[in-house]
């Protein structure tokens, strides 16, 4: 170091002493601020002539010497900062000291603004932060604008902190309403539906359309995949309604049809194609399947599935045709083997033809199991006709609703179209059409 920097060196101030000039020069100037607005408030007896408009009665300085004043002091206190590296730190202030525009300023205390004086605002925020000039028609204490070429986000909120047993912490946004409050999030409806959008979506975003409908992103993409969350056509009390007592028409009706005109199912004196036929032997057992309505006079099928799809039992009647020796009969759902109850009982004495009505459950393709049981060396020829067929309605309705769901969840359905996964509201009027057509069966 030369002789030269040494000098400079022991004469140029230290960052504390900056600190120090810095706090002397605010309290100048907010000395000179309470000067000027006290003069501004003095009445004036000198005529206006030329420069004397701003001169006061009493001798003391011009209002523009005061301003002068505040001007000068300003700028000591920036070429201060400004020729020091102080000037490229945080501002350090204590409290009552001015926020300065373009700085951070650290402070021990919180700094409020309250606004509870003069006329109210109506296009206004009490603070406000944009890139643009403009007014809102929402009167806030807050207010963030982007909507110019500095910034492209109004308000961003961020936590990464929180106390694990008080859950008021740890939020990066709260919204908080009282009684007397309207709501505690408006969405304004200025956007259309996203999913006609050209321009990129994150997943996790959120808005609202033109009708009202709420949106969400579930997938990243141009425009991304989008769930409606709710509408006016999915959640309006009318359409809950509607899809309610459908519902409640189809749970509420009987479960079993009563059928108007029994059919014939098996006759073991005819041939019946892939199942045996012939006389059931004591101590056997046959799987007999009731899908197919049958000629009661050769056996030939007559209506196919008339014993639909889906039904999960049957009310029958078993004909005994020339039982031989003692003995009884039991019909099963066709998975069955075991028998712990009687359908019929026969002996030497019982009538060549008799009959029983019962319920059961079905197994397999719609099927049921007859054993015959009792003193070995007996047999018979028998009969089965549905009177009666219990459809399974309640589950198929839940698990129309599941499907329903899920598919309006997971997006995995798609449109007529082909390439469009289906709405909400094409969800719930499928759902709509499935329960009014189980209600009308």
């Amino acid at each position: 170091m030369n002789e030269n920097d040494e000098n400079t060196a022991a004469t140029e101030p230290t960052v504390a002493e900056l600190a120090q000039q810095l706090r002397n020069q605010q309290a100048e100037i907010r000395q000179l601020q309470a000067e000027l607005e006290a003069q501004r408030a003095a009445p004036s007896t000198t005529p206006v002539a030329s420069d004397a408009a701003n001169t006061l009665a009493d001798g003391a300085s011009t209002r523009r010497d005061v301003l002068r004043r505040v001007g000068v002091a300003g700028a000591a206190v920036a070429g201060a900062v400004a020729g020091s590296a102080l000037g490229a730190q945080p501002v350090a202030a204590v409290d009552a000291d001015p926020v300065l525009a373009g700085r951070s300023t650290i402070a021990t205390s919180r700094t409020k603004v309250v606004k509870n004086l003069g006329p109210t605002f109506t296009q206004d925020f009490i603070l406000g932060a944009a890139d643009f000039v403009s007014a809102s028609n929402f009167v806030a204490a807050l207010g963030g604008q982007a909507g110019g070429p500095q910034v492209k986000n109004g308000v961003y909120g961020f936590s990464n902190s929180r106390t694990n047993a008080d859950t008021d912490t740890g939020h990066a946004l709260v919204a908080e309403a009282t009684t007397a409050a309207r709501s505690n999030l408006f969405m304004v409806n200025n956007a259309g539906d996203p999913t006609e959008d050209t321009i990129s979506h994150a997943a996790g975003e959120m808005r609202t359309d033109a009708t009202g409908g709420l949106w969400y992103c579930t997938k990243a993409g141009t425009p991304g995949t989008w769930a409606k969350l709710a509408s006016e056509s999915i959640a309006s009390p009318e359409r809950l309604t509607s899809v309610a007592n459908l519902m409640l028409a189809v749970l509420v009706q009987s479960p079993v049809t009563i059928l108007g005109t029994p059919f014939r199912v098996y006759d073991s004196r005819f041939n019946m194609g892939s199942t045996p036929s012939g006389r059931l032997a004591v101590g056997s057992s046959r799987v007999i399947p009731t899908r197919d309505a049958r000629n009661v006079d050769d056996g030939v099928v007559t209506i196919p599935d008339a014993n639909p799809p889906g039904s999960i039992g049957i009310i029958y009647t078993v004909t005994l045709i020339g039982p031989t020796g003692t003995g009884f009969v039991t019909v099963n759902p066709s998975t069955a083997t075991e028998v712990t109850s009687s359908t019929l009982n026969f002996d030497s004495t019982s009538p060549s033809v008799q009959a029983n009505t019962s319920s059961v459950s079905l197994g397999g393709d719609r099927e049921i199991r007859v054993i015959a049981g009792g003193v070995p060396g007996g047999s018979f020829d028998f009969l089965i006709d549905i009177v009666g067929i219990y459809l399974n309605i309640g589950l198929d309705l839940l698990s129309a609703v599941a499907n329903t769901i899920s598919s309006a969840s997971a997006s995995s359905e798609l449109s007529a179209a082909g390439d469009e996964p289906l709405s909400m509201t094409e969800q719930v009027e499928r759902l709509e059409a499935a329960l009014a057509a189980l209600s009308a069966t």
